[in-house]
């Protein structure tokens, strides 16, 4: 059974418990406590997602005014590495904080349980520092970053990190004359990650603050503790104070980079001024840059490997390239280069690609030849993408200036490898200039590079088919000349996948999810959002010709007007009414039913039949108690369809089937019925309700709601006005509740409402026809197939003709839509934008480009 809702007078003293209620939210759990507050798990009890709670558990002014601080700075941050506020709730005068629930562990019990590798630690170390970056774009400083206030989002492999506890932010910008939240004077963090300026004044924090406090956190990535550690705060203090802890270089076992130690020291200088002066120059020594900060420092953009010297602030002299020893990499080709002695030494090359950029980003120690041939290398390995994609590359291994063009041939393996997500097959190294043709250029010094390649252990060198001379191959290496830059990727990749047929492609497999979105149904919730607005456009709201409503207000108990309703009856049955519907559960007996039994039994003589609700509740079915009722009335149920995405009522279902296989028909149908003086039972015959000569479609026993207009409405006991209401059918029910408001298109409206609008829907015959989910899946499918080959059929600079299959598909469902007949929109959308897409990326022209060992049609 749930825990009926509970109300609190002090946060203090009474800690909620799971079961319990506050505003739509049901606790489920504890996450965690602070010092003034704590956090729980909750769950909407409508959408049933899960969020976070955060309340305080010390009632003071002060903690309520920096706890709506920290709300308003979450919330105006939306970050993927920021935990967002999204509500506050009021708990009897106390204000707490809704926030997104985080899936898994914090970064504090992540170090508890050992130190990530190098490469992870320096990954969630930059998701870390980019929330915060963004958070003092906006001029928020956090003023509290520690591992405990990371949380790893394990929902995303890998999991993200996401900065939260925003409880001690200053805001840099304040509006003139808001109150200062944090005195002058005061002391405010936690000692070991907070700034020597903290510990004298809070107020003086700026971004540098926070620069400190990375520096500390990424300290305790790479070793698992804090930098500033003592037996107690005073010694930690005076640690921070001092800048005394034991550096990166001078520990053992510690397997970060020298890179990490030289960023550390920088952030944990006393002097805010020595300091990064933003996140962006912090990041720009640890992420991956375009030019290196000392001329011959070698790039090294692999972000996925711990990195390794030369690193940030080392002054390595300019001296002859180095032969690495270490054993060939496969994740970036391998060139081969000779330098001005005539040695020959191997160098890996690094590409990453900017598909909302188009500039080519080359490392500064290269000459201008090397640059020109790099330019090449990306307009023959990109084709007609070369415009829409920006290249950034480099090469470690060397560290002096390289020059010719001997990097043209595998910097252009390097990048068709990074825009295919290949990788080029171990034991592989390429030497070779590159034409603007494809062709490639003969280069000097083959003989040295191929004995570089079999001392590094290659087994297989890919040189240019021309200007080899007589030169001999050391014993163990196997050179393959080639022509082309194409013929150079058939040798590397199996030259039948590039001809596969084009719709045999694995991208060929997304057309299956508008065709899933169709038979399951997924979209219905949101379908209406399109479809009613066509059915109100081009059909208008059907006019409330034929029902009316008597309305009572809120009754603390219904069965007081119970003795009241044989004369409202009979009043009604003088006025000329064709029904009444009353839309009020009578199941419990009481001494008025047989008055209201006779006064049904002198209606029905009348031929103004009375329709009684049913009450259904999981598939049970329960008539009111009294025998005289159950045999003077009709009965119906009165169930309707919300969607549960906006918990708007658009369908209901027309029969409804009990428990023990009995069928009973909707209280709407057994009105239109008796309105119409149908004796006949209805019946449901390929997808058509039928009352008499009513005609309805249906699909699954659901018929869809039109867009109608609101039916006239009399006070109940007014008698003298049902005289208006002749002709009608009248529905009798309860109007100004807060408990029976439903949303409809048009807005929120009560349960009488809707059950009048579906009447007028069947009586006036214009329920809309729903297809059935194989026909919306057939539509989508041929939409989004036929959209695929129209664009792959037209010359590429002309594949915008495509469009003209969507447009037409939406034009052909808006259509459908105006003629009463509902084809699901959404899924040929989707369809349409995967066709789009289809098209542009396996186009024959830009096919050819991504794997030149096709020959386009």
């Amino acid at each position: 059974m749930p825990t009926a809702p509970i109300r609190y007078t002090h946060a203090v003293r009474n800690p909620l418990q799971p079961g319990d209620i506050i505003e739509r939210y049901r606790v489920e759990s504890t996450l965690g406590e602070g010092g003034t507050a704590r956090v729980y798990r909750v769950r909407h009890t409508a959408l049933d997602t899960v969020h976070a709670l955060k309340v305080l558990t010390i009632d003071h002014p002060k903690l309520r005014g920096r706890l709506m601080a920290e709300g308003k700075a979450q919330a105006a941050l939306n970050h993927p590495n920021l935990v967002p506020v999204r509500d506050v709730i009021d708990i009897d005068g106390t204000p707490a904080l809704l926030m997104d629930f985080v899936a898994g562990q914090s970064l504090d019990a992540l170090l508890h349980h050992g130190l990530p590798p190098p490469h992870e630690a320096l990954r969630l170390f930059i998701g870390i520092a980019t929330g915060v970056a963004y958070a003092h774009a906006r001029g928020f400083v956090h003023r509290d970053l520690k591992p405990a206030n990371v949380l790893l989002d394990q929902t995303a492999h890998p999991s993200i990190p996401r900065v939260t506890d925003f409880g001690l932010v200053r805001v840099l910008r304040e509006p003139s004359g808001q109150e200062r939240r944090t005195a002058v004077g005061v002391m405010m963090g936690t000692p070991g990650y907070m700034a020597p300026e903290q510990l004298r004044d809070s107020h003086t924090a700026d971004q540098r603050t926070d620069v400190f406090a990375l520096g500390a956190l990424l300290y305790t990535l790479a070793t698992g503790e804090a930098p500033f550690s003592g037996p107690d705060q005073l010694d930690v203090m005076n640690a921070t104070a001092e800048a005394r802890y034991v550096r990166l270089r001078d520990r053992e076992q510690t397997d970060a980079s020298g890179r990490f130690d030289a960023v550390i020291d920088r952030c944990l200088r006393v002097d805010p001024a020595a300091r990064y002066p933003t996140i962006d120059a912090l990041l720009q020594d640890l992420e991956p840059a375009p030019t290196p900060l000392v001329s011959n420092q070698t790039l090294d953009w692999d972000r996925g490997s711990p990195m390794h010297e030369p690193t940030v602030g080392d002054d390595a002299p300019n001296q002859a390239p180095t032969r690495i020893d270490a054993a060939p990499a496969t994740k970036h080709p391998t060139a081969l280069i000779v330098d001005e002695q005539g040695t020959g030494f191997t160098v890996q090359i690094s590409v990453h690609l900017d598909p909302n950029g188009t500039d080519m980003v080359s490392p500064p120690n290269i000459s201008r030849d090397t640059a020109v041939a790099a330019q090449i290398s990306a307009s023959v390995a990109l084709g007609a993408h070369a415009n829409r994609i920006g290249v950034r590359w480099g090469f470690r291994g060397v560290s002096a200036e390289v020059r010719g063009t001997s990097l043209g041939l595998p910097l252009a393996v390097a990048i068709w490898c990074a825009h295919h997500g290949r990788t080029v097959p171990a034991g592989v190294a390429f030497t070779g200039g590159l034409d603007m043709d494809g062709r490639i250029a003969a280069v000097s010094g083959l003989p040295a590079k191929l004995r570089a390649a079999a001392t590094n252990g290659f087994r297989t060198v890919l040189v240019p088919a021309h200007g080899q001379g007589r030169c001999a191959a050391p014993d163990g290496l196997n050179v393959v000349p080639v022509e082309t830059f194409d013929a150079a990727i058939r040798e590397l990749f199996d030259a039948s996948e590039g001809n596969k047929t084009r719709f045999l492609r694995w991208e060929s497999g997304l057309f299956l999810l508008p065709v899933f979105l169709a038979i399951t149904g997924l979209t219905s919730a949101i379908e209406p959002m399109l479809i009613d607005p066509v059915l109100r456009v081009s059909h208008g709201e059907l006019p409330a010709d034929n029902t009316a409503i008597v309305a009572f207000p809120p009754q603390r108990d219904a069965r007081a007007l119970r003795s009241t309703h044989p004369a409202t009856i009979d009043a009604l049955v003088a006025s000329g009414a064709k029904a009444i519907f009353f839309d009020v559960i009578m199941l419990a007996e009481t001494n008025d039913d047989d008055a209201l039994a006779a006064a049904i039994e002198r209606a029905d003589a009348a031929g103004v039949p009375v329709i009684l609700p049913l009450m259904t509740e999981n598939e049970l079915v329960l008539h009111p108690e009294s025998d005289a009722l159950r045999a003077a009335a009709r009965f119906g149920a009165v169930l309707a369809q919300a969607d549960t995405t906006f918990w708007q009522v658009r369908r209901a279902p027309m029969r409804v089937h009990s428990i023990d296989g009995g069928a009973f028909w909707h209280a709407a149908v057994q009105t239109v019925r008796a309105h119409l003086n149908v004796d006949a039972e209805p019946s449901i015959r390929d997808g058509v309700l039928q009352v008499g000569p009513n005609r309805n479609p249906v699909w699954a026993d659901l018929a869809y709601l039109h867009p109608t207009e609101a039916s006239p409405i009399v006070e109940y006991g007014d008698l003298d006005a049902y005289r208006e209401l002749r002709g009608r059918s009248i529905l009798i029910g309860e109007m100004g509740g807060a408990d029976d408001v439903h949303r409809v298109a048009s807005g929120a409206v009560y349960g009488v409402q809707i059950e009048a609008a579906l009447i007028e829907t069947l009586l006036q015959q214009r329920a809309p026809r729903m297809v059935q989910p194989e026909v919306n899946a057939g539509f989508s499918l041929l939409i989004g197939l036929c959209t695929a080959w129209l664009g792959m059929a037209v010359p590429y600079r002309r594949r915008g003709l495509a469009w003209v299959v969507p447009l037409a598909g939406l034009a052909i469902g808006l259509t459908l839509v105006a003629s009463s007949v509902l084809i699901a929109l959404i899924p040929m959308i989707v369809a349409s934008t995967i066709g789009l897409w289809f098209a542009q990326r396996c186009h024959p022209e830009t096919n050819a480009h991504r794997n030149p060992s096709t020959t386009a049609s």
